[in-house]
């Protein structure tokens, strides 16, 4: 394990890269830490960055502009750093100064962004314009996930406190196109490269969903089709879990990464089966709660609370 962030893990992404397995972690006072280990030489190639003045609660490294990074925070900014000249610039600033909980893309060139906050708000921001960002309240509670369907950008999913998991149609937000009630809030909803919909809450689930019949056909109810229990009581101190697909598995065998709460990372198929459990009690000796899969090859890394990485290759 080796230490990249000061502080706790919040976010943790691979590049998109297969040449070299570099590992980008976020924590919770704004640092952004990157770790080439593909590098073997005795002193770690470790580099960081001072980005945000809060915790970095999320980001993203755009396909189609892979030498740069796009985050948002709890200071309310959404940022671009340039990963070449190390330069950060201001792409937006809440006018409210709520929390920013997620950054999606909504083009391939990542000029349109969709964010989430704290406070129950959705927005849709144009960085090429300037004007003031479409806005809409879709929770009274705070939103701690929202994610975008890669294969429709006009889909996209909420997890809330309010104990559900909603999809909506961005060309009508009204109402809800789905959604589900948790017996205990839903921190994380995560689509799938296969339109298959996952969940993480703190009833001690991943749910699985498979919502195709409900987009463009209205209000319905959200079922889900496996549930898998898992203990997610991460308490105080640990980072809270959330169920990741890989992107584009080059096996393409459908994958959920989570962490588990005995120091090990967890590994699901869309079909709710166990298919690893990734652990060295050895080594590892935190819980390594952000995890995540490189988004083709077969490297997971987790991230813990005290800003170390473990890798799986």
């Amino acid at each position: 394990m080796l230490k990249v962030t000061p502080e706790r893990i919040y976010h943790l992404e691979f590049h998109p890269t297969t040449e070299k397995k570099l590992i980008f972690a976020s924590d919770k006072v704004g640092n952004l830490g990157i770790l080439n280990a593909s590098d073997d030489s005795e002193s770690p190639d470790i580099s960081s960055y001072k980005l945000h003045a809060r915790t970095i609660s999320a980001f993203f490294i755009p396909p189609a502009a892979p030498e740069s990074l796009i985050s948002g925070s709890y200071d309310s900014t959404i940022r671009r750093l340039d990963l070449n000249s190390g330069k950060s610039v201001e792409l937006f600033v809440h006018p409210e100064e709520d929390a920013i909980s997620s950054v999606n893309a909504l083009d391939d060139e990542s000029r349109v962004l969709l964010y989430s906050t704290l406070d129950g708000e959705i927005g849709r921001y144009d960085t090429r314009d300037k004007k003031a960002a479409v806005t809409w309240t879709c929770s009274e509670k705070k939103i701690g996930g929202c994610h975008v369907l890669p294969s429709n950008r006009n889909f996209i999913a909420t997890a809330s406190l309010d104990r559900t998991v909603k999809i909506w149609d961005l060309r009508k937000m009204a109402e809800p196109v789905g959604s589900h009630d948790s017996r205990l809030s839903v921190s994380a909803a995560m689509w799938s490269s296969t339109g298959k919909l996952a969940t993480t809450s703190y009833d001690d689930t991943v749910k699985i969903y498979n919502p195709t019949v409900l987009l463009g056909k209205g209000a319905g109810k959200l079922e889900p089709e496996h549930i898998i229990k898992h203990n997610n009581q991460t308490g105080r101190w640990v980072t809270i879990l959330r169920a990741v697909w890989q992107e584009n598995p080059e096996d393409g065998v459908q994958k959920l990464v989570i962490a588990n709460m005995n120091r090990a990372i967890d590994v699901f198929g869309d079909g709710g089966e166990q298919l690893a459990q990734l652990a060295d009690p050895d080594k590892v000796s935190a819980v390594p709660a952000v995890a995540r899969a490189h988004p083709s090859r077969s490297w997971i890394a987790g991230g813990t609370g005290s800003g170390k990485i473990v890798l799986y290759v």
